[in-house]
């Protein structure tokens, strides 16, 4: 499997489920993302002897309750793969087995999509001839996860609506905001979104560059460190830009200076980065959250603004 740098998310998970149908016995293959948290999965599934969407149409997607009783949600929760003969799944999974009844399928295999601990998606294979699922089985299958993980997570994945957010007096700017779930492919998206707001916005390059650098940055942090939603703003203002990342698990506010780890820092990086390239910056945290933001103006030198 090969999906193009920039292809969004349907042609990546399109892409992917053909190769995992190409498997030998594979007569369905699903694959599902994470929504709302964790909450909820978005599942598509494709089918050996039916026709499949033309690259560039878009997919057929479902959600799934997270909490739902079939493999794909167990390997989601658990992180870990589930394997075996449909009749062998019926304990742990009683109603998914009686619901293949009848269909022709006779083996399951579930493995988890993961960027590091983190475990954002999942396939799902049908079998309809029967599998010895032996350890040189299912290291091949891990391979297929690992690359699948590497294909949809490197794709443009689906942006929700992004209207501009006028505030109440125009005179003091615009503001644009965009949540993201917790997978590699945000950072690319926060990216991409950043990119071509700023531009219609008309920010000169230079700003423009170094905002989407810590912007990236700090929605790193977040998939990286804290696991949780980003939920990003970018304001413009008459005289500034502002960028912020919140995220959905408190912790101390830190700085680039003093003594012990930076919790914050991003491969050795992170917000070492933000405060050489903005003009001002700093952090709040609040309840269960932490907010970084940071600002863009012509002839101010970067300190830290303490919060």
């Amino acid at each position: 499997m090969h999906v193009r740098d920039g292809a969004d998310v349907d042609t990546a998970v399109g892409q992917v489920l053909d190769s995992l149908l190409e498997i030998s016995g594979v007569r369905r293959a699903g694959l599902a993302l994470t929504e709302g948290g964790g909450r909820r999965l978005r599942f598509t599934l494709g089918e050996r002897d039916s026709a499949r969407p033309a690259p560039g149409e878009a997919l057929e997607w479902c959600h799934i309750d997270a909490y739902d009783d079939v493999p794909i949600t167990t390997v989601l929760r658990t992180g870990k793969p589930v394997v075996d003969a449909l009749e062998l799944l019926e304990e742990r999974h009683a109603a998914f087995v009686e619901s293949q009844s009848g269909t022709g399928i006779v083996g399951v295999a579930a493995f988890p999509l993961k960027s590091g601990d983190v475990t954002w998606g999942g396939f799902v294979l049908f079998y309809d001839t029967p599998q010895r699922f032996g350890p040189h089985q299912v290291a091949l299958l891990e391979l297929y996860a690992e690359r699948a993980a590497h294909e949809v997570g490197s794709a443009d994945n689906t942006i929700p609506a992004m209207p501009r957010i006028p505030v109440s007096d125009a005179s003091h700017g615009e503001v644009v905001r965009l949540d993201l779930d917790p997978y590699p492919g945000s950072v690319a998206v926060a990216r991409r979104f950043a990119r071509g707001q700023l531009a219609r916005w008309g920010i000169e390059e230079e700003t423009l560059d170094a905002a989407v650098l810590c912007l990236s940055e700090l929605v790193t942090n977040v998939v990286v460190h804290a696991a949780s939603r980003s939920h990003i703003e970018l304001r413009r203002e008459p005289d500034r830009l502002v960028v912020t990342v919140r995220d959905g698990r408190g912790r101390a506010v830190v700085t680039t200076t003093g003594p012990g780890p930076d919790l914050l820092v991003v491969h050795g990086r992170g917000l070492l980065l933000v405060e050489a390239l903005s003009d001002q910056w700093g952090s709040i945290s609040e309840g269960s959250e932490t907010t970084v933001w940071c600002e863009f103006a012509t002839g101010r030198s970067g300190e830290h603004v303490e919060s």
